[in-house]
């Protein structure tokens, strides 16, 4: 994050950067899995799907994310370490050549609208939102 502000040549008082970084790292080791996907996961994984993950989450919060995960993912598509970001179409080719598929192969999951339903979707990706996805998975259906 401090580079950022260097970059953007903004001016921040030493205590509040301070702070702000703090704040930053706790919040990003609080991250945990959603209530049901590591179960989820679980079930993929024993059916030999390939898993994936596609963020533009920073650094910090990316790694966190990952440490988070059941077991590491066949492939990972971070932004702070490919210089693209959703919805650029380059992350999600990305995506495609990292899995070794072809776009309609692949099931894109996550929770916002452009980045990870209709981003994919340009690109030929089925995508769906990570509520209904979970909701595919719930005993009940």
């Amino acid at each position: 994050m401090r580079d950022w502000i260097f970059e953007l040549n903004l001016r921040v008082v030493s205590d509040r950067w301070k702070r702000v970084a703090n704040e930053a790292q706790v919040e990003a080791r609080s991250i945990q899995m959603r209530a049901n996907m590591e179960k989820i996961w679980s079930e993929l994984r024993r059916t030999g799907m390939k898993m994936g993950v596609c963020s533009n989450l920073t650094q910090a919060y990316g790694s966190a994310a990952l440490e988070a995960l059941p077991d590491g993912p066949d492939v990972k598509v971070l932004s702070y370490e490919t210089g693209y970001a959703k919805p650029d179409g380059e992350i999600y080719d990305r995506v495609v050549s990292d899995l070794r598929c072809e776009p309609d192969q692949i099931l894109f999951v996550g929770d916002t609208p452009e980045t990870d339903i209709v981003g994919p979707q340009r690109l030929g990706m089925a995508a769906m939102h990570v509520q209904r996805f979970e909701w595919l998975f719930s005993p009940s259906c």
